[in-house]
C-alpha cells in the first residue's frame, strides 16, 4: 500500500496516469504491481482516490464509486 500512495503523491499533473478502461472519465489508474488505484482530479493540484483492489479479482463485480 505504501507504494500506491507514494505514487500518487509524486503524481506531478492531475491527468499523469490513464483513464480508467472500465469508469472512463474522469477516473483514472494507478497500477503498482498487482494492485490498482482509481482516483478523479479534485482540483488543480489534488485528486481524491476512490478505490484500491487487487486486480486479480474481476473488476465487473465491484461496484462504481460514488463520485
Amino acid at each position: 500500500m505504501n507504494d500506491i500512495f507514494d505514487t500518487a503523491i509524486n503524481i506531478h499533473f492531475i491527468t499523469q496516469f490513464q483513464i480508467d478502461e472500465i469508469l472512463g472519465e474522469p477516473c483514472r489508474r494507478i497500477v503498482v504491481r498487482n494492485y490498482k488505484a482509481i482516483y478523479v482530479p479534485k482540483n488543480d493540484n489534488k485528486i481524491r482516490i476512490l478505490r484500491v483492489f487487487n486486480t486479480y479479482k474481476n473488476p465487473e463485480n465491484l461496484t462504481a464509486p460514488n463520485l
